[in-house]
């Protein structure tokens, strides 16, 4: 079982990780399989030989580069853990975290990019333009 403290400094080193390089990451779902076999491994070369092949087989460069982090990152999180279970836990909890921050990092950039700009709102709206002229029963003129 790991400590609050413990899973403080995960969360922290995932935050740094994502804040930083989060643009390049997989998408949600990959991120999970992550989580998932983390805790599925027995060992922790088990799933390194798994991030590998993720590595090996990413279809662009900006997530190769980013499991490459990512690959350094759990370099450094496992001079903290010393037993392969508890590393490999702490590393489902990791990814799971990661995850749930994806997401939100997912939305906040969406919201901010559907923003309409100020600059755009002196143009009319392609459905209310040009009016429609109707009566009161919603019939054209």
């Amino acid at each position: 079982m790991l400590s609050g403290e413990e899973k403080t400094y995960l969360i922290n080193e995932m935050k740094k990780l994502m804040d930083e390089h989060g643009k390049k990451a997989p998408k949600n779902t990959q991120i999970r399989k992550y989580a998932a076999t983390a805790i599925k491994s027995d060992c922790k070369e088990e799933f390194l030989n798994y991030l590998h092949y993720q590595i090996g087989r990413a279809s662009n460069n900006d997530e190769k580069t980013y499991l490459m982090i990512v690959l350094d990152k759990l370099n450094e999180i496992e001079k903290r853990f010393k037993s392969d279970e508890i590393y490999l836990k702490a590393l489902g909890l990791f990814f799971g975290y990661m995850a749930r921050y994806k997401k939100y990092l997912d939305e906040i950039n969406h919201n901010r990019n559907n923003q309409k700009s100020p600059a755009n709102n002196n143009y009319p709206n392609k459905k209310n333009f040009p009016p429609n002229k109707t009566n009161e029963y919603g019939k054209r003129r």
